[in-house]
């Protein structure tokens, strides 16, 4: 068990050469959804926030807004 959380925490050779991630899309601007955006935000990628109606949205972007405070 133990050399297998090892491997698996190590990036594949296949893998070694992907590109570094640059945006984020983010479904639901709840408490989670509001930290992942902001955590992707400060590591200075182009963050996509999606809510199910503006009133979500608004909500969520407030949400985020006072984690950035």
């Amino acid at each position: 068990l133990f050399f297998r959380r090892e491997a698996a925490r190590k990036v594949p050779a296949s893998m070694a050469d992907a590109p570094a991630t640059r945006r984020v899309a983010v479904v639901g601007a709840g408490v989670m959804g509001a930290g992942i955006a902001q955590a992707a935000a400060i590591a200075g990628m182009d963050v996509v926030v999606r809510e199910v109606s503006d009133d979500a949205l608004k909500a969520g972007m407030a949400r985020i807004d006072e984690l950035f405070s």
